[in-house]
């Protein structure tokens, strides 16, 4: 049940089986209550609602309550949530929707609660009847999202769609309240990138600098919030993610790569800035979010020394920490003069150490968190595997370390064994002992693009054809699925693109910890390819991997080559970078 400041009088039961039992025994429907320790209007209805004494008693003697946190839970809540936290379920014993909502004021739970009840008594075999019937017409359709063949032109399907959803005053994507869509700002970059029309550039600035420069960001103290409640920017939920931060970091570092515009960098700083000052854990990881606060965040920087700063969720979600650090390695790439470079790294290295070290099973599945009671929630999620593999082959590229190699290699194979169905990546294993519908698997298509990226990095990496059909077969998977997800269908893009590519890969011969070699490093993964594979080659451990590829073993070089058509070796930083820089579409 978390953490959470919980008012409530209701006695919450944790998910499990017990709990299921208890329903199918007494014959009595669930009320799922999916809520975060950062949400706002979750605490007011457990002030207001559950804390009711009339509404809670009838709660606790008529309904199974159970309470899920979102972030310990993403799974149960990918199934269930309504449109937003807290989300409110009434459910069969066995987990089924009976109805749903988010946020209900004691006037409504209080209609509800008996109306729902007597409902579901009443017409108790036929919704069992109703359910039913949809579980066998949706596994008619079989295991996965179904495509067998590649789309042609998926980026541009993509792009055009962002087009049309584009808010040319404000930037972003919709006309009402805004998310930032990460992934969409790579993809529009990325677009300018190859094409130089200024028509992206003005997207991603205008999207870019109304994020940066309205309420969405803390001009206090730096940090993006969740999302704005409003078309421009201005008035946000006040709550602050570590995946958000994680997230947005990037496409800044990349505009200011791109555009050749400094002011995004900074953007980009002040963010790492908050994020090194208040969300770090000094033994490895990000902690997870700060809670929103209204009063304290609308105060300047000398009105809020006076209060107490929001607290802070002190365990570590495997992928969400994982994508911190690679940013942050990202930021020490990038800002060769931010009196923080080496500290950003510090921090990356040490956070995907530790989940390495903590959150990994034996079989190579990762658990979804390091919490300070020692607890590790969910292993397997798909979202965990795909991050901290990721980030290990940033760790990888960052300091020339082939275990991490190794490491984001193993995760891949659980990922093969436990997660691939014919066409896609589920998003946990399977398990007959699952309850609800988790029973039922759910294929991302965010997350499934960035497993692609993932195998399309690891066939070049390793020189392994299996993983490239592996992340071709994914993209043929959401070949029909994908064009209906509009600005959520950019990471598929980007991983189409690269699947329909060659990349921007340097392969650097020397050892690691030679200084020369390591500057090597830094310039490759800090100038800017939308598609780029970065293989650092040890003499003493990769001769076999150097013999291959048919580099000599020394001196110390970098070989920059598009696929395997390569430019002349070179044998420092600055003849490197220059050569990159050539290295334009």
């Amino acid at each position: 049940m978390g953490i959470e400041r919980n008012q409530s009088r209701v006695a919450w039961q944790e998910w499990n089986a017990a709990a299921f039992d208890r329903a199918r025994i007494e014959e009595k429907p669930i009320l799922l209550s999916i809520s975060a320790v950062w949400c706002h209007w979750c605490h007011i209805m457990d002030r207001t609602t559950y804390g009711n004494p009339e509404i809670a008693a009838l709660i606790n003697a008529r309904y199974i309550p159970i309470r899920v946190d979102t972030d310990l839970r993403p799974d149960i809540n990918d199934r269930y949530n309504q449109g937003g936290w807290p989300t409110t379920v009434f459910l069969t014993p066995a987990g089924h929707v009976i109805y749903g909502g988010t946020y209900l004021p004691p006037e409504q739970m209080r209609g509800l609660l008996p109306e729902l009840r007597d409902y579901y008594a009443i017409n108790r075999d036929a919704i069992h009847e109703k359910v039913r019937a949809a579980l066998a017409q949706e596994r008619e359709k079989g295991d996965g999202p179904g495509g067998t063949t590649l789309p042609e032109n998926a980026p541009n399907i993509v792009l055009e769609q962002m087009e049309r959803q584009y808010d040319s005053r404000y930037g972003g994507f919709g006309f009402g309240a805004k998310f930032p869509h990460p992934e969409a700002l790579d993809l529009v970059i990325a677009a300018f990138w190859r094409t130089r029309d200024p028509f992206w550039q003005e997207m991603a600035t205008r999207t870019l600098d109304g994020m940066a420069e309205r309420g969405m960001n803390d001009q206090v103290t730096g940090g993006f919030f969740r999302y704005s409640t409003d078309r421009a920017w201005q008035t946000p939920h006040f709550e602050k993610m570590s995946e958000i931060n994680a997230a947005l970091i990037r496409p800044f570092i990349h505009a200011a790569m791109v555009f050749g515009m400094p002011k995004y960098a900074a953007v980009a700083q002040r963010t790492l800035g908050y994020v090194m000052d208040t969300l770090v854990d000094p033994n490895g990881g990000i902690r997870g979010s700060q809670d929103a606060d209204e009063d304290y965040y609308r105060r300047d920087a000398a009105g809020r020394a006076a209060l107490t700063p929001p607290a802070v969720d002190p365990r570590i979600y495997t992928n969400w920490s994982a994508r911190m650090a690679s940013s942050l390695l990202l930021a020490h790439a990038a800002f060769v003069d931010d009196p923080r470079r080496e500290e950003y790294r510090a921090v990356a290295l040490r956070t995907v150490d530790r989940l390495l070290a903590e959150a990994r099973d034996d079989d190579g599945g990762m658990f979804h968190m390091l919490a300070p009671d020692g607890t590790r929630g969910e292993k397997g999620l798909l979202t965990d595997q795909i991050w901290l593999a990721e980030a290990a082959l940033d760790a990888y590229a960052s300091t020339g370390d082939a275990e991490y190699r190794a490491q984001a290699r193993r995760i891949a194979a659980f990922m093969l064994r436990a997660l691939l169905a014919p066409t896609a990546f589920r998003d946990r294993p399977l398990d007959e002992a699952n309850l609800g519908l988790l029973t039922e698997p759910v294929y991302s298509l965010p997350d499934n693009g960035i497993a692609a990226d993932l195998f399309l990095r690891l066939a070049w990496l390793m020189g392994e054809e299996t993983y490239q059909q592996i992340a071709m077969r994914v993209l043929a998977g959401f070949g029909e699925a994908y064009a209906a997800q509009g600005v959520f269908a950019a990471g598929y893009a980007l991983a189409w693109t690269r699947a329909h590519s060659e990349p921007r890969r340097v392969v650097i011969v020397g050892p690691p910890d030679d200084p020369n070699v390591a500057a090597m490093r830094a310039v490759a993964v800090a100038a800017y390819h939308p598609w780029s594979v970065i293989e650092p080659l040890d003499p003493a451990r990769d001769a076999d991997r150097i013999a291959a590829l048919g580099y000599p073993i020394e001196p110390a070089r970098a070989y920059p080559c598009i696929g395997n058509v390569c430019q002349l070796p070179v044998s420092d930083a600055t003849a490197l970078a220059a050569t990159l820089g050539r290295m334009q579409p």
